[in-house]
């Protein structure tokens, strides 16, 4: 899995530098310092590189919000209607997960 996130930093890389339809199979393995052949074991096309790069940003990016999503429900549960005692614990629970300058309020 190692080489092909290298593939895909390198290919993000030219995408971003030439755009997705003037990248070459050639300049990535270029970049890479990369036989062509060798770039093709991993992918059959240029087509299932961009896939790759878009499925990967993906789950990172929805990987995210479940972490960011998590820490919130797990900070807010039983904080609604309490006394204020009650309440003051849990806004200190909440400065201690967020720390000191966040609150769930600006993780929204």
């Amino acid at each position: 899995m190692e080489r092909r996130l290298a593939i895909l930093r390198a290919a993000a890389g030219v995408f971003r530098d030439r755009g997705y339809a003037s990248a070459s199979m050639d300049e990535i393995a270029e970049r890479l310092d990369m036989a062509k052949g060798n770039l093709y074991y991993y992918f059959s096309n240029k087509h299932e590189l961009l896939f790759f790069c878009q499925d990967y940003s993906l789950d990172t990016l929805i990987a995210g919000v479940d972490a960011i999503a998590s820490r919130i429900s797990t900070s807010w549960n039983g904080c609604g209607g309490r006394s204020s005692r009650t309440s003051s614990a849990c806004s200190t629970k909440a400065r201690w997960r967020f720390g000191p300058h966040r609150s769930p309020r600006a993780a929204r």
